[in-house]
């Protein structure tokens, strides 16, 4: 009776260590995910910050055409 009461236990270690096993994975991968995103919403404030920028600096020539048409 011991023998099967132990294999019973053993059968639960087993599905415990699989469960927390399963868990911590799908955890990883939702860690992963999560740093892919920061990563790519991190790209895209760099991407922005330069469009407005370089707009900036198109708009800054513009105005400097357009001030020294003006003088004339």
């Amino acid at each position: 009776m011991s023998d099967s009461k132990l294999t019973s236990e053993q059968r639960q270690r087993e599905q415990h260590k699989r469960a927390l096993e399963i868990f911590f994975r799908a955890g990883n991968e939702c860690l992963e995910h999560l740093l892919l995103l920061n990563k790519l919403e991190t790209n895209s404030q760099t991407y922005f910050k330069y469009k407005k920028r370089e707009a900036r600096k198109n708009e800054g020539s513009v105005g400097a055409v357009r001030r020294n048409s003006d003088k004339k």
